[in-house]
């Protein structure tokens, strides 16, 4: 009878058969995980190496395919294409004037000791500048105030030109309306520069000319050991820089505003090429 019980009973549960499943959902999950990490992985280095990959492009076609992206552009054949970087959202591209296809690259910013890009302001650079914007958030309308824009720049001008002339050059872009601005005049030295900012923030009467003054003696000095101070060495006179043109301009790009900055000396200078890098702005 017991032997007949003992047959009846229900059989064992086996041990190994919960450890081998909880092994076997561990791997499963550890193989999904694997894979999105890969994946995550994967879409990671693809989208820094766009992105970093176009930090510093120099050859011609990648230049002009930065320069598509910005706006609708054609630059004469006279510029030639020096380099270009495209990083979050920030485009710069920059030609040099090179009408005989033979000049070498444009140099560093030497102003500028941690500068990664050409100097801007070099005569023969010409310099587009662009920041994307959300396409959900339109970019802002380019001189939506021409007059208060108009005025602004020509304020600035006194600080960084003297002897200049200035010529407009309006346009129509986008539906909106747009100013070029051509200057023609000397670039003043930073030290000019300098001079022009400390008078600007000075008051009145302390941009008096105060070198013909009297030194007046105090209590603790007699008039006869009194240094007079108002007569001082000239200090070495910085070479005037030559004249040269200045072309600006903002103007709607394909995902934000583009800025047009283009440095030319006066034997550069071509009225016909630079009409016709603006009018060909769509």
């Amino acid at each position: 009878m017991r032997r007949l019980l003992d047959k009846a009973s229900p059989m064992p549960r086996r041990r190994g058969s919960t450890a081998k499943t909880i092994l076997i959902v561990l791997g499963i999950l550890g193989g999904v995980a694997f894979v999105s990490c890969l994946g995550i992985g994967v879409a990671g280095y693809y989208f820094f190496k766009k992105t970093l990959g176009e930090m510093a492009v120099t050859d011609e076609p990648g230049i002009r395919k930065i320069v598509g992206e910005m706006a609708d552009i054609t630059v004469p054949p006279e510029f030639a294409p020096q380099m270009a970087s495209s990083v979050f959202g920030i485009r710069n591209v920059f030609f040099k004037w090179c009408p005989d296809k033979n000049c070498p690259p444009l140099s560093l910013d030497a102003n500028n000791a941690d500068a990664d890009g050409p100097d801007a302001e070099q005569p023969g650079t010409l310099m587009l500048t662009s920041i994307a914007t959300d396409p959900d958030d339109p970019p802002a309308v380019v001189n939506e105030d021409a007059a208060m824009e108009e005025n602004f720049f020509l304020e600035n001008l006194d600080e960084e030109f003297a002897d200049y002339t200035v010529e407009k050059l309006p346009r129509t872009i986008g539906g909106r309306n747009c100013t070029f601005f051509i200057v023609h005049g000397r670039r003043r030295t930073f030290e000019e520069r300098g001079e022009a900012e400390a008078m600007e923030s000075k008051t009145p009467g302390e941009a008096s000319d105060v070198t013909g003054a009297e030194p007046v003696a105090t209590e603790a000095e007699s008039p006869e050991t009194l240094v007079d101070n108002t007569t001082k060495t000239p200090a070495p006179e910085t070479p005037a820089g030559p004249k040269l043109y200045w072309v600006h301009g903002e103007f709607p790009g394909k995902s934000g505003s583009v800025t047009l900055e283009l440095h030319l000396l006066e034997d550069q200078y071509n009225a016909e090429v630079v009409k016709a890098l603006i009018e060909s702005i769509r």
